[in-house]
């Protein structure tokens, strides 16, 4: 029934522990009585409430009881809230505990204030309440997919998330313009055992990542990017973590090395670290971690790349620009025949590229090895890369004669040659193309005649050639 008619019968319950032990397993009928037993000098009173005690011993795993003390919490706003639930006599106690977590959560981010909340905290089933693009609810019609994207959520994650450990699947709040979400990740993120997505990008949240984390056995994306994270890479926390497969650390305060434990994820094909201030040779141990198809450590301090990395065989995008990389371009990288960018602009590479950069055929999205400290001439075998779009080799110290066989680059859509010692013309095969295909293309026209070239350049200033004849094709040059 909606009230429990006995008053008095919870100063007599504490000499009857035995007997009622049968109906221990808590259910919404036996908790009333057994409840004063627990606390009776504090919340013995409201456990009058079948919901209130459902609450509370539901949530004790991740919620103190004190939480509910203070009527403006998070805790005691969503109970208040569960308690004028139209519905509520007909939600069993694991339906009032899920109604329950998700308004502490929309509490704990300022729910009112999202860029969407439709049916948020309304007595409609919470499986019809806002997501992004999913169902909320699995098939078993239990809360899932806790999807808002970029929806101005502001605040903090409440530890009570880990109740939802039987059923939440993917959680997805990024940040947008403000700051987003601030403070830490719970540690009770690690009752999530069922969860596939952990996606947080662009938020402030900071601190330790919690150890945790590793418990998340059928985790598949951490994607941290844009927080305040620092420290060192939490190597040892990531690397317990066996089904993960993509992991974006980049645009936060790391600092410290490349960890040799990201070695023993054996089935991640995305690491992305960029725009940290990671520094030091890469370890040769990366060579293991051969189901990687991305590789992003641009922006930072690394200073070495080890020849072990021509065993990254699944690599379809290496990019390290912007780091502090010495020594040569290794023969290796010919190895890595999936590449399809290949990125070591703005680092110290000196000698010439190496002529097995031509077996990388399947080459598109770019080849750039610009701003760096390359002697040499361009071999001839760079011809073969018949699918690439862009061709940077701008800002280094490359002589002679471009080959002829750059011809057969028939789709570039960028061509940065200049600053280099080059002589001779641009190919006049490849010209004829780029008079069809107008792509970005620079050179230093003193040096180098190319009639072809949107850009011609001096000591560093460059101007556009076609300003009296074609000025649309100057405007989209600015590449």
């Amino acid at each position: 029934g909606p009230t429990t008619p006995s008053p008095t019968l919870p100063p007599a319950v504490p000499t009857l522990p035995p007997t009622p032990a049968p109906n221990a397993p808590p259910s919404a009928t036996s908790s009333p009585v057994a409840g004063p037993t627990v606390e009776p000098a504090t919340i013995g009173p409201t456990y009058a409430d079948p919901v209130v005690d459902n609450v509370i011993r539901g949530s004790s795993a991740t919620t103190p009881a004190t939480a509910f003390d203070n009527p403006e919490s998070p805790q005691s706003q969503a109970l208040t809230w569960l308690q004028g639930n139209e519905n509520l006599q007909f939600y069993s106690p694991e339906k009032q505990l899920i109604r329950w977590t998700l308004a502490v959560f929309f509490y704990s981010t300022n729910g009112t204030d999202w860029l969407t909340n439709t049916r948020w905290l309304s007595d409609f089933d919470e499986c019809t309440w806002y997501v992004a693009g999913v169902s909320a609810c699995n098939s078993d019609r239990l809360f899932a997919n806790l999807v808002l994207g970029a929806n101005n959520l502001q605040g903090t994650l409440p530890a009570e998330l880990g109740l939802l450990s039987d059923s939440l699947e993917a959680i997805n709040i990024r940040g947008v313009l403000t700051e987003g979400l601030t403070g830490t990740l719970p540690t009770e993120i690690g009752f999530l055992t069922n969860l596939k997505e952990l996606n947080l990008r662009g938020n402030s949240l900071g601190g330790g990542l919690p150890i945790e984390l590793s418990n998340l056995g059928a985790l598949v994306e951490l994607d941290l990017n844009g927080n305040e994270y620092g420290g060192p890479l939490p190597g040892s926390v990531v690397s317990a973590i066996p089904s993960l497969e993509l992991l974006d650390l980049g645009d936060n305060n790391f600092t410290g090395g490349f960890p040799d434990e990201f070695a023993d994820m054996t089935e991640l094909t995305s690491l992305v670290v960029e725009n940290n201030a990671l520094e030091g040779p890469l370890p040769s141990s990366i060579g293991r971690m051969s189901s990687l198809q991305v590789l992003d450590l641009d922006d930072n301090k690394f200073t070495s790349v080890p020849r072990t990395v021509g065993n990254m065989t699944n690599l379809r995008s290496f990019s390290v620009t912007n780091n502090k990389v010495d020594g040569t371009i290794h023969t290796e990288f010919g190895l890595l025949v999936n590449l399809e960018g290949f990125f070591l602009g703005n680092n110290e590479f000196d000698f010439q590229i190496p002529s097995e950069i031509g077996l990388l055929t399947n080459l598109r999205e770019g080849l750039d090895v610009s701003d760096n400290q390359l002697i040499g001439s361009v071999p001839f075998e760079l011809g073969s890369l018949t699918a690439l779009r862009q061709f940077r080799i701008r800002g280094n110290r490359i002589a002679g004669q471009l080959p002829g066989s750059l011809s057969a680059l028939s789709v570039l859509r960028v061509f940065r040659i200049e600053d280099n010692d080059l002589t001779g013309q641009v190919p006049p095969d490849l010209c004829a193309i780029f008079d069809v295909t107008e792509p970005v293309a620079y050179a230093d026209c003193n040096e180098i005649l190319c009639p072809c070239c949107s850009y011609c350049c001096v000591e560093g200033l460059c101007e556009c050639q076609f300003e009296e004849t074609d000025p649309i094709r100057c405007a989209g040059s600015r590449l």
